[in-house]
């Protein structure tokens, strides 16, 4: 789902103040020992209500102690700290988000990162005169005077503002501009019904009697009236068009906007701000040049951002800040909005400063920020351009932490391109990292991409305490304790890793942007959470760089986790639920002090099973096989790792740790002592197994901790490990129930299931009971996960929000992996108040298949069998195979690699990066929606191996008509060529080399599905009988089922296409039980149809005397040859001409033996001479050869042919018809060209009342010539002539027709000679969005990756 515009940030996925995401973390808790500052190191109780302010819990901080340190320490609030908020942007004119405590700028930067605003400015242009620039769009717009440009060269660029705003915000501004829109629409109406109305009066009133010529004004009156209904109808506000420009005033880049059509009339524009002038009100501040209106000339001219912090608002009516960005030598103009509130609101909790309420401080007031902005307008979520060029900025920016509240499920822990990155940030360049753990618990095994997958990456759960409960949340009654949110992901990742670090409050009230139209919401999440970790952390880095505390990620995050308070101690999930708890900020920086004294290093850990091939970094034993002995033994191998640029003779070869180990559980054994070197050391661990019951989950950890003189360093690292054993399912029943379950708000219970061999879904019903106190509905969260290894937990889990009343039964079903273990986690929501009692019960299904995996089915083939058999119990038998989609392979058509130069395309280390944009041609011949697929790179996107993927699809006049990246999304097209260009980013050249003929798959979705004939029998299959319908399986019983191919009539009509065509569907053989509605089972196999050879067409009757010789055909090749040459001669000057004239007198001299070839001969001349490009200087030869051509047909042979009812038979008819057709179609585009020079030849496309007679003659009697062989009513040529009689209103009704029934891209004369009709109407506000929209439509070039 979708938070806000950054579909993967991760707020609440169940709060509608929240965006929806998750993160993972890692934590833990050990005695902490004494340091020199004894008021750093008290842990504090939880906080309840704070009866002097109860609004205090609503911007939480003293649940990680940073209260009680800054009013001991109030110097170490976040000075000389530098954050990068990774997230959709912040904006700077949000409350808090000016100035630090010691007055300094709090944003130092603002980065978007992801290309979504950048404009493309290479285009270059000199002012006039009167020092005005035109525009791609074309407007004409005065600079300002006082600008200094040395050249007098101006770059400039269109952009749509649309395309800076979220869906929010553009909802709400197409609500009020659509208010003055509709005035303007009801002025027009009300002036047509008047004209109607007095002329009316004027012929006697509605039921006159009319002459010909007063019908047809009164239907125009009518035509008008229902345009404007329509055009109502239909209009979609497309936004206004920003003019950009930039220019270089000697020192440094400078850019200005217009942004006038975002203003009414009288706005004012505001103008640029920075530290020096800071607002929460931007569009308060009037104008240093008075009334503006957002007009190029009124704008200050803002630098980069980092040269002089400016940014400015673009209307009042949006109350939208942005900043500039100047890449590439002036020719990317990058506009800097956010995607979403959600970045503002995690940057108001990590550090923003309201001086005089202190209670509405974010936890680091005095650190100050940069702003890289990753959640992408275009797609909705994080880009992986975004995330390369943020990593890139925070090195640059010498950032010390960043906070990243974005993520999602990654099928691999630990590994993936931005993983490589994140560990050279981190461990090189000494950055911290903090991210979210993620929002899809309550289940184990949830934590998402990057923050609880990462080991370089600190991930943090969402806590809710007391005093956040009352002031964030308003709850009607208090929390006793604190405790986990439901959703909040948890632990241990698929590896063994603990998943989840710490844990922080995960909701605050915070500031949100100006645009929003309020100072402060309520958001809850992991998202929340990680910026309240990251703040705290920033303190203790301030404290650090004050006091000379010599630190590191490593020494930082293990002073963090070894000091944060545990939670909720005696539930077993505790440390998968909250990580090593919550972050104390005065005893992490006690302890940091500590670990100065030690050495430097980082622990690797990982494990492995005696006698597997696979290793984590912890012990998870969790399946069934794993529970075959009495006990699993395991070798731990820890790999100390430092920096990079430490000595090796001097500090890698003399390091040595005296370690101590010790287990937290009795079942859990490991040696005493190890001794570690800097090569690593391993050892061994045993588990028992036998001590663990069925159905319980069992977790503790190995605790290495320094010995001897070291011993004050304290703990050093610890190796998890869970035990997870599933209760096996009775093979009678197939089927387990957990009784009557008592529930209290924020419960979860765990059920752990052994699925069954061959299992394939599973039903799973939930009873309430009836409990005296359960006196309402409950609201529940249930979560069914699989944990295995390289598989999303969105394809291994199934999540479903909802409410029980007393008494009440529910069911789910949900498919299965079999031969896994399955947990049942079931949670009353946090929010939902008292008690409840559940009784849950899990059955289990299958129908197996026979051939298994993905069933092809060949159309050739008559008939394919699939044997079912029912394994575990009866089951209902009602197959269903159909067809869903139609899959194009595409292979490239143009591919370009090349270096990316730009400082923020270059890696952390300073390594370049390469780009690969590889284009692809796809023909339509069926209107639908298209998906585009890279088969095995989709949906990586932490994990996967580049840096980025994104496509743009674009009609034939270069019009952006959808776009996507990791998530394909569907696009609508209509009948036409497109083209399809796909973006690919990555460092080592080669690799992208590799990639150049990579094969796209294009999917169209039918809209409806094909469903293939069933059968009992290959008899019926062959036959067409004996229909497969519904069979009752006993347990064990088998039934084969065979499935017909589809009949030609069936197929789709883009079923043969230029390119491979593959039908891909969907077979499922089972029914889910009438309980659960008894409709198809939730377990399918993919279907791939191979199509049968296309049906050849019948052969027409051919005489063997009428079948060309050798020497004719090489004849006829000859005279075809040379007449396309003549038709695609170049014409663009006189000599152009002349050579034209020539060939085409040499053709006619040559060729003009028969009437079949003069015909050719003297259609090909009027092909040239109506060129496109150089018609207009040609009208007059154009006039001349379409009349040689009309002059040239037996008309009046042709219209007898035509008109006959029946014509005769025979191969010989058969020839004389093909050649009556070919001359029609001559026929026709003659009168066509005829009329079209005729229109052209007169000053323009509206009647005047001087018109030459005999050309008027002339033109009409083309036109009624033309009507008798083509209706040319709603053609671009009707729509002209409709306007030269003065029926506009017909003639933009000819338009609309045109534009909506085109089977190709719209020619761009379309729209203009709509527009200009619209404006002799005086509809100035239809005429005005028409032409604001031609920019878009018809644009110069592709639109920038």
């Amino acid at each position: 789902g979708k938070g806000w515009c950054t579909s993967k940030a991760r707020g609440s996925p169940f709060s509608l103040t929240a965006p929806r995401f998750p993160t993972p973390c890692q934590a833990q808790s050990t005695t902490m020992p004494s340091s020199g500052l004894e008021s750093l190191t008290q842990v504090p109780d939880l906080p309840g209500l704070d009866e002097e302010d109860p609004f205090a819990g609503a911007m939480p901080k003293s649940e990680i102690g940073a209260l009680q340190f800054l009013e001991e320490n109030p110097l170490y609030d976040g000075r000389g700290v530098i954050i990068a908020i990774l997230d959709s942007g912040v904006d700077p004119g949000a409350a808090g988000m000016q100035t630090t405590t010691d007055g300094k700028p709090k944003i130092l930067d603002l980065l978007d990162c992801t290309g979504s605003g950048d404009v493309d400015t290479s285009k270059e242009v000199e002012a006039d005169g009167d020092g005005r620039i035109e525009f791609p769009d074309g407007r004409v717009l005065a600079v300002n005077p006082e600008w200094r440009n040395p050249t007098n060269r101006w770059k400039v660029g269109v952009k749509k503002a649309f395309d800076l705003f979220t869906d929010t915000l553009i909802k709400r501004l197409k609500k009020e501009r659509r208010k003055e829109w509709d005035k303007q629409q009801r002025e027009c109406v009300t002036k047509v019904l008047a004209d109607l109305y007095a002329f009316d009066s004027r012929v006697g009133g509605a039921g006159a009697a009319l002459t010909d010529e007063q019908e047809r004004e009164r239907a125009e009156y009518e035509t008008k009236l229902k345009l404007l209904k329509d055009l109502a109808d239909s209009y979609d506000d497309q936004g206004p068009t920003l003019a950009c420009c930039v220019w270089h005033d000697g020192d440094t880049w400078r850019a200005a906007l217009d942004s006038s059509q975002l203003h009414p009339p009288a706005d004012a524009c505001p103008p640029a701000t920075g530290p020096a002038a800071p607002r929460s009100s931007p569009s308060a501040v009037p104008s240093e040049r008075g009334v503006g209106g957002g007009e190029l000339a009124s704008h200050p001219g803002m630098s980069s951002f980092r040269l002089e912090q400016q940014f400015a608002t673009l209307s009042p009516a949006d109350a939208c800040n942005y900043a500039l960005n100047v890449y590439d030598e002036g020719n990317v103009l990058s506009i800097v909005t956010d995607s979403s509130p959600h970045g503002t609101h995690v940057a108001g909790i990590t550090a923003a400063y309201h001086p005089g309420d202190e209670s509405q401080n974010g936890v680091a007031p005095g650190a100050q920020i940069v702003s890289c902005k990753i959640g992408d307008h275009r797609v909705g979520r994080e880009s992986g351009v975004g995330l390369t060029r943020a990593l890139a900025a925070v090195v640059q920016h010498k950032c010390h932490l960043i906070n990243m509240s974005y993520g999602e499920p990654a099928a691999v822990n630990n590994k993936g391109r931005f993983v490589e990155l994140a560990n050279q940030v981190v461990h090189k360049h000494n950055v911290v990292f903090v991210s979210s753990a993620g929002n899809s618990g309550p289940g184990l095994s949830t934590v998402g991409a990057p923050g609880g997958t990462s080991d370089c990456i600190i991930g943090v759960g969402a806590f809710v305490s007391p005093s956040l409960a009352n002031a964030g949340h308003s709850l009607r009654e208090p929390l006793e304790d604190g405790l986990q949110y439901t959703w909040s992901s948890r632990g241990p990742t698929t590896d063994g890793d603990l998943g989840v670090s710490l844990s922080a409050p995960g909701g605050a009230i915070a500031p949100v942007p100006t645009w929003t139209l309020e100072r402060r919401t309520l958001m809850n999440g992991t998202s929340m959470a990680s910026p309240c970790v990251c703040g705290g952390i920033a303190l203790v880095i301030s404290a650090a760089i004050k006091e000379n505390v010599e630190f590191s990620p490593a020494s930082l995050r293990r002073a963090c986790e070894t000091t944060a308070l545990p939670l909720h101690t005696h539930q077993p999930d505790s440390k998968c639920t909250y990580g090593h708890g919550l972050l104390q900020v005065g005893a992490a920086f006690g302890r940091l002090q500590n670990l100065a004294f030690g050495p430097d290093v980082r622990y690797e850990v990982s494990t492995s099973v005696s006698g597997s091939n696979t290793s984590g970094r912890g012990l998870y034993v969790r399946e069934p096989y794993q529970w075959t002995g009495t006990a699993v033994e395991a070798r731990c191998t820890i790999q100390p790792k430092m920096h990079e640029d430490v000595d090796n003779q001097t500090v890698r070869a003399t390091f040595e740790q005296r370690l101590t180990l010790h287990s937290s559980a009795a079942w859990l054994s490991v040696p005493d002592t190890l001794l570690l070197t800097h090569n690593g050391r391993g050892f061994g661990i045993r588990a028992e197994l036998a001590q663990v019951p069925p159905g319980s989950l069992h977790y503790a950890e190995v605790v290495a901790r320094s010995a001897g003189a070291d011993a004050v360093l304290g703990e050093c690292f610890r190796v998890p490990v869970t035990l997870v054993r599933p209760i096996p399912v009775p093979n009678t029943e197939q089927a387990v129930v957990f009784e009557e379950m008592a529930f209290m708000e924020g419960h979860i219970k765990r059920q752990f299931i052994a699925v069954p061999e061959l299992a394939g879904w599973a039903e799973i019903t939930l009873a309430a009971g009836h409990c005296v106190t359960m006196d309402a509905p409950r609201s529940f969260m249930l979560q069914c996960v699989h944990a295995t290894a390289h598989t999303r937990l969105d394809d291994n889990s199934m999540r479903r929000f909802f409410s029980l009343a007393s008494g009440e039964i529910k069911s789910f079903t949900f498919a299965v992996v079999a031969g896994t273990t399955l947990e049942v986690a079931l949670g009353q929501f946090w929010l939902s108040l008292g008690a409840s009692v559940v009784t849950c019960s899990v059955c289990f299904h299958s129908v197996v298949t026979h051939p298994a995996g993905a069933l092809v089915l060949d159309g050739c083939a008559r008939a394919t069998r699939v044997d079912c058999w029912a394994p575990l119990r009866a089951e209902t038998l009602q197959p269903v195979v159909k067809v869903t989609a139609v899959q194009t392979k595409l292979r490239p058509t143009k591919a370009t690699l090349s270096p990316l130069s730009a400082p923020r395309d270059q890696h952390p280390d300073g390594r370049g990066i390469h780009s690969l944009v590889l284009q692809y041609s796809l023909k339509v011949k069926e209107p639908g929606m298209f998906t585009p697929r890279l088969v095995g790179i989709n949906r990586q996107v932490y994990d996967g191996e580049f840096e980025a993927q994104m496509y743009m699809i674009f009609d034939e006049n270069k019009q952006l008509l959808g776009c996507g990246d990791i998530y394909p999304e569907a696009t609508k097209l209509p009948k036409g060529d497109f083209t399809i260009r796909l973006l690919l980013r990555h460092d080592q050249a080669d690799l992208l080399v590799k990639m150049k003929s990579m094969p796209l798959v294009v999917e169209r979705r039918l809209t409806d599905a094909i469903i293939f004939p069933l059968s009992k029998s290959i008899k019926g299959a062959l036959l067409g009988n004996d229909t497969f319908s519904q069979v009752h399986l006993p347990r064990g019983g088998r039934c084969p089922v065979f499935v017909a191919p589809l009949a030609d009539d069936k197929l789709p009509k883009d079923a043969y296409g230029d390119a491979p065509v593959t039908l891909v569907g969907t077979a499922t053989w089972g029914n889910t039980s009438q309980q659960c509605g008894g409709g198809p089972c939730p377990v399918s196999q993919t279907v791939h149809y191979i199509v049968q050879p296309k049906k050849p067409e019948e052969p027409k009757p051919s005489s063997a005397l009428d079948e060309p010789d050798d020497w004719s055909k090489a004849n006829m090749a000859a005279l075809s040859a040379r007449i396309g040459v003549l038709k695609g001669m170049k014409n663009a000057t006189s000599e152009d001409w002349a050579k034209i004239q020539e060939a085409a007198a040499q053709l006619k001299k040559d060729l003009f033996t028969t009437s079949k070839a003069k015909l050719r001969v003297l259609s090909a001349h009027l092909t040239a001479a109506d060129h496109k490009a150089s018609r207009k200087n040609r009208l007059h030869d154009v006039v001349t050869c379409a009349q040689e051509v009309i002059a040239a047909i037996d008309i009046d042979s042709l219209t007898k042919f035509f008109a006959m009812k029946c014509n005769e038979e025979g191969a010989e008819a058969a020839k004389v018809k093909k050649e009556m057709e070919e001359h029609r179609g001559f026929l026709v585009s003659a009168y066509k060209s005829l009329c079209g020079a005729l229109l052209d030849l007169e000053d323009g496309p509206i009647v005047q009342a001087d018109k030459d007679e005999s050309h008027e003659d002339l033109l009409e009697t083309a036109f009624r010539n033309l009507r008798k062989w083509e209706d040319p009513t709603n053609t671009l040529l009707g729509a002209r002539r409709e306007a030269r009689r003065g029926c506009i209103g017909s003639a933009i009704q000819a338009l609309n027709k045109v534009i909506t029934d085109s089977d190709t891209a719209v020619p761009k004369e379309v729209y203009e000679l709509r527009i200009l009709l619209l404006k002799e109407l005086s509809w100035t506000h239809l005429a005005e969005h028409e032409q604001k929209c031609l920019v878009w439509k018809y644009p110069n070039s592709f639109s920038l990756f």
